[in-house]
């Protein structure tokens, strides 16, 4: 980015964001800001204030199933809650 821009990240867990925080900081960019914002809700200001915004939603955990085989007993019981919040975070995304 060369100095130019922005980036916030945005999560519902400080302990998360502030990994990107000491990551951003190890790493030497200063573009980087951290929001603790659920995505599900829009934020006003934030609408139609960004070129382009990256949703990084929770996934079912079918991926790693093979190294964690305990997980298919979870599925049945998060999907439907993980599928909610999917479309939640992306409706929103899409209204800014």
């Amino acid at each position: 980015m060369q100095g130019k821009g922005s980036v916030t990240s945005c999560d519902i867990y400080e302990n998360k964001l502030k990994r990107i925080r000491d990551g951003a900081a190890r790493l030497g960019l200063p573009n980087i800001r951290t929001e603790l914002q659920d995505a599900s809700v829009c934020r006003e200001e934030w609408k139609d204030s960004a070129d382009v915004v990256l949703c990084d939603v929770p996934c079912s955990g079918l991926g790693i199933i093979r190294k964690k085989p305990e997980i298919r007993f979870r599925i049945r019981t998060k999907s439907g809650l993980c599928r909610r919040f999917r479309r939640e975070s992306l409706q929103t995304v899409h209204s800014m």
